[in-house]
């Protein structure tokens, strides 16, 4: 069999897709931008997914069609990040990954569906954290507490291992928030690497205005800026150019102030996780 019978459409028209019982999908976990390239290089990562103990996750059948779902992050310092589906174009039977036989190049890859992280329903939520090579950490209710000091006291530690994808599921006053990992690899927790705000990404937010954007007109040399709720991580944009933190601006509870005064009118939108 090769590829997916011929689709080429990246807009998504279901109507030219099989029956979904005829897809087989690999989760490739988490992509940025390779700076050594200066493009997404998400056939690399295909490539080096990891073998799984007792696991024919990779392997996909002669009537078997497979595709790809996993966060990427398409820009250098941007703010956005998405949930993409990929197809694949004329290549299907066999074993992808580390130790396979398929090798996959970036054109083969087929861009099917494409969804801001905000947009991510628990459908494709379940299937990030309950594939073969994810590893789910449920935290129970944390209340108030700070989610970095509470990983980063963990007792046992948390050996994260590369090509594994590790996601932190927890409840605050009974509303569940997803996390997903996307720092290093490495032994973290009480006297071991501590975990940092870019380390984690919110993926899932139950019945909260957390991750919605919030946006400001400024006046003229506003500097401040005080958002709703208070977030673990935000993507600042000023007139639409991405903001760097620490060299463009600070982050303090929930306020923003950045390091040098607007004109008045520009706008400046944050997102928050």
């Amino acid at each position: 069999m090769s590829g997916f019978l011929g689709i080429q459409n990246p807009t998504g028209n279901a109507n030219s897709l099989p029956p979904d019982n005829k897809f087989k999908t690999i989760d490739f976990g988490y992509s940025a931008l390779d700076l050594n390239i200066g493009a997404l290089n998400i056939s690399k990562t295909i490539n080096e997914l990891p073998e799984v103990n007792n696991s024919d996750y990779k392997t996909i059948a002669e009537d078997e069609i497979v595709r790809f779902i996993g966060i990427v992050v398409p820009y250098d310092r941007s703010p956005v990040r998405y949930f993409d589906t990929y197809h694949l174009e004329g290549k299907g039977k066999g074993v992808y990954g580390i130790n396979g036989d398929v090798n996959v190049i970036e054109s083969d890859l087929l861009l099917y569906n494409r969804k801001d992280i905000s947009e991510i329903t628990i459908p494709d939520l379940e299937i990030l954290i309950t594939g073969p090579n994810a590893v789910l950490i449920n935290l129970g209710e944390i209340a108030n507490a700070d989610l970095l000091d509470t990983l980063n006291a963990a007792n046992p530690t948390y050996n994260i291992t590369a090509g594994e994808n590790w996601y932190f599921e927890l409840t605050r006053n009974d509303k569940r928030f997803v996390y997903s990992f996307i720092g290093n690899a490495g032994e973290y927790g009480l006297n071991q690497n501590q975990f940092i705000n870019s380390d984690l990404l919110l993926l899932f937010a139950e019945d909260t205005d957390l991750s919605a954007p919030e946006k400001f007109i400024a006046t003229q040399g506003q500097t401040v800026f005080n958002l709703l709720t208070t977030p673990l991580n935000v993507d600042v944009t000023v007139d639409r150019l991405p903001q760097i933190e620490t060299t463009d601006y600070t982050l303090i509870d929930n306020t923003i102030t950045l390091l040098e005064a607007l004109d008045a009118g520009s706008i400046v939108v944050i997102r928050k996780f």
